[in-house]
């Protein structure tokens, strides 16, 4: 067998290219059976990764990731969904578009955009923002 055919070597790879907001690389990885929400050991998975890759948005590799089954409630990291995560960095274009796929705005997220105000002073606007948006979204669910 390849390096490159061993699955572990593919979810390897799947997390690398998610960290690095590669959706064309992710979906090939995923249509080739990568689960999408594998796990490399105790790693992020794809899903909470993708805050990490910066300056180039969001939706597309989060698009990538529903499409193949990522589920969106997943709790798997540190007990938090991927909008709770997304919710403490100071990222209101990727909860808009969250939100807008589908995931559930919580009192967690709430707590976490508050939270990152009060460490993050210099973004607080931002965070307040944030918290907007997510108080929005929950009152327009009700």
């Amino acid at each position: 067998m390849h390096r490159e055919d061993d699955p572990q070597e593919q979810v390897k790879r799947f997390r690398r290219a998610a960290q690095d907001g590669d959706a064309t690389l992710v979906a090939e990885l995923l249509a080739a059976g990568v689960e999408p929400d594998a796990r490399e050991g105790r790693r992020p998975t794809a899903r909470h990764r993708r805050d990490h890759h910066r300056g180039r948005g969001p939706g597309p590799l989060i698009d990538v990731l529903l499409e193949f089954g990522a589920d969106l409630e997943d709790r798997s990291m540190k007990g938090e969904t991927v909008l709770e995560r997304v919710a403490g960095t100071p990222d209101p274009d990727t909860v808009r578009h969250l939100l807008a796929r589908g995931a559930a705005p919580t009192p967690r997220c709430v707590f976490r955009a508050r939270s990152g105000a009060h460490n993050r002073p210099e973004s607080a606007r931002v965070f307040e923002e944030i918290e907007e948006i997510i108080l929005r979204a929950a009152f327009a669910r009700r």
